[in-house]
């Protein structure tokens, strides 16, 4: 009997997102190809150490193999698929060596195509491809796996299926089908290796009961196998959903995720704000974990080397959320002062805008502001600025409020100034 315990616990160890996931830890980042293409060996050591620093284990490289709008296809690495432009500069290789030093584990991305975005093509072209995804599989299984045995350790499906592209019974079915292309040649070819997908919800598209009916079916009757992974993305930077109805949409998902196989349940964390494209303030972080942590058995983000990596981000958010993972709780921060010298200026090249400084050794990693009492932008400190300040194009005439806010959200008191109409009438008659 404590034998078997004692199996059972390694075994545990050993699971990627698994259940014993802490309340508090992300354990897996998205990269993008386009972050690291610049990226030596050096540059690959830093940020796996901040990944490290902060709980991860993990980095899912987003994808291999890209189709633009016009129909260019590149690859990351030196492919040589027919109609495949091949990359001499293998940045799936950097990607694998170092992360082989660091004691990372890396989930490979295989084909995306742009025109997925357009929700007009038809059955057949995305049969073809998942079978191009196959022929990249072959490819990197052949170029890495031997050479990256642990190293490289799952898939990540890179079609981002929504719940308004599957509603009847004929689309789930052509969807269940595409998938099982890939999930049958890959559980094939490799074995041990999960698959991972992320979908997302929008709640304008339908309702909670609604998506998990659709993913009911999916989860069902596509071929998944054991220690697959089912990460929806929580939907809370880009705005698809919010704080106030996320745990119900994860809660309805939870119900339907089947027995057997044995699927595992996790959340993609959006670190971002779409609205801005900036990073989400740690406070948010930590409702959104602390909303999906009854559902799930564990947390993956996108992304913390875009969004709260020192080396591209104020550092505060690295620190704090260093912090959280380590005590488990927000840092305790001093509420930023007001910024100083907030006016307006006319530029005839950039027409309005607004220009503040901020205080000496502020606390503010960025500024939020408001027109007629309606947040309009949100400006964002970077590593690079030698003197903090702050500029923001105006977005016509009115009274507009500029307040400073640190890495837990907490904001400064708000400077205000108001716009003229008569700057706009100047540029109308010009």
């Amino acid at each position: 009997m404590k034998i078997s315990i004692l199996v059972l616990f390694f075994f545990c160890l050993l699971l990627p997102f698994n259940t014993r996931a802490s309340k508090h830890l992300i354990e897996a980042t998205f990269i993008q190809p386009y972050l690291v293409e610049q990226w030596d060996d050096i540059r690959w050591k830093q940020e796996f150490k901040v990944l490290k620093s902060a709980g991860m284990e993990y980095v899912i490289f987003m994808h291999t193999v890209h189709t633009d709008q016009k129909g260019n296809t590149t690859a990351v690495y030196p492919s040589t698929i027919p109609g495949v432009l091949g990359n001499k500069n293998d940045l799936l290789e950097n990607c694998l060596r170092n992360a082989c030093r660091a004691g990372f584990k890396v989930f490979v991305g295989l084909n995306f195509n742009e025109a997925w975005w357009k929700v007009d093509f038809t059955p057949q072209w995305l049969m073809q491809q998942m079978e191009l995804g196959n022929k990249v599989a072959e490819e990197l299984i052949g170029r890495y796996k031997s050479r990256y045995k642990e190293t490289m350790c799952g898939w990540y499906w890179t079609w981002e299926v929504d719940n308004s592209y599957c509603k009847t019974p004929m689309y789930r079915e052509f969807l269940v089908k595409a998938l099982n292309i890939n999930l049958d040649y890959l559980h094939q070819q490799t074995k041990n290796m999960p698959f991972l997908l992320s979908p997302f919800m929008n709640s304008r598209n339908g309702t909670p009961i609604q998506c998990a009916e659709m993913w009911k079916y999916v989860l069902n009757n596509a071929h998944f196998q054991n220690g697959d992974i089912f990460a929806p993305q929580d939907c809370i930077g880009s705005g698809f959903l919010n704080l106030g109805e996320v745990a119900d949409w994860f809660s309805a998902l939870s119900v339907v995720i089947p027995k057997t196989p044995h699927i595992r349940f996790v959340a993609n964390v959006e670190m971002f704000d779409q609205r801005f494209w900036t990073s989400a303030t740690l406070d948010r972080i930590q409702r959104q974990i602390d909303l999906l942590t009854p559902y799930v058995s564990g947390f993956i983000c996108f992304s913390y080397s875009h969004y709260y990596s020192p080396w591209l981000r104020h550092p505060a958010f690295h620190k704090s959320y260093i912090y959280y993972v380590r005590k488990g709780h927000l840092p305790h921060l001093a509420t930023p002062l007001p910024m100083v010298g907030l006016t307006y200026m006319q530029d005839e090249r950039q027409g309005v805008f607004l220009s503040w400084r901020d205080r000496y050794k502020s606390q503010a990693v960025g500024y939020h502001i408001y027109k007629d009492g309606q947040l309009v932008g949100d400006v964002q400190r970077t590593i690079n600025e030698v003197e903090p300040f702050g500029m923001f194009t105006v977005k016509g005439p009115g009274t507009y409020e500029v307040a400073a806010y640190n890495v837990c959200g907490t904001e400064s008191d708000r400077d205000q100034v108001l716009v003229p109409d008569y700057l706009f009438e100047q540029r109308i008659c010009e």
